[in-house]
């Protein structure tokens, strides 16, 4: 078997074991608490950038 074919199957296999989760999970935690969560992702993923961060990100990327 070839390196390329392994990295596939290993990439499927991933694939199927984070669905296999993602399915428990989804049946364990309760539906409302899975919406809070949904929201709070939300909120994070669009908040403003402040200063400090934006100079943070400006310094971290200065190599590029």
């Amino acid at each position: 078997m070839t390196t390329a074919a392994r990295r596939g199957i290993l990439a499927i296999a991933t694939f199927v074991i984070l669905l296999a989760v993602g399915a428990v999970f989804a049946l364990v935690v309760p539906e409302q608490e899975l919406r809070r969560w949904a929201g709070a992702l939300e909120q994070a993923s669009f908040a403003p950038v402040t200063d400090a961060e934006r100079a943070e990100r400006d310094t971290a990327m200065a190599w590029v």
